[in-house]
């Protein structure tokens, strides 16, 4: 993909680490995952919101790499 990327002219930039986070559709379900990541010290550098069939959520949080294994630790993932 890249190859054919790179011969079409595009530009990639990257890589980039990041988690997909998916759950059942409730007040606040973000809020909470947002919290226990700020409160372990860590930042989220950007996020893509992601539509899910069954009534749920999915998001994209974009991390720094070192900072992923342990927001899995954090998240129970």
């Amino acid at each position: 993909m890249i190859a054919g990327g790179k011969k079409a002219g595009l530009v990639f930039d990257g890589p980039y680490f990041a988690l997909l986070i998916k759950g059942d559709e409730k007040a606040g379900a973000l809020a909470n995952i947002y919290k226990q990541l700020s409160q372990a010290g860590i930042q989220v550098d950007e996020a893509c919101g992601i539509a899910h069939i069954n009534a749920g959520y999915g998001v994209i949080l974009y991390l720094e790499k070192e900072d992923c294994g342990k927001a899995m630790a954090v998240l129970k993932m």
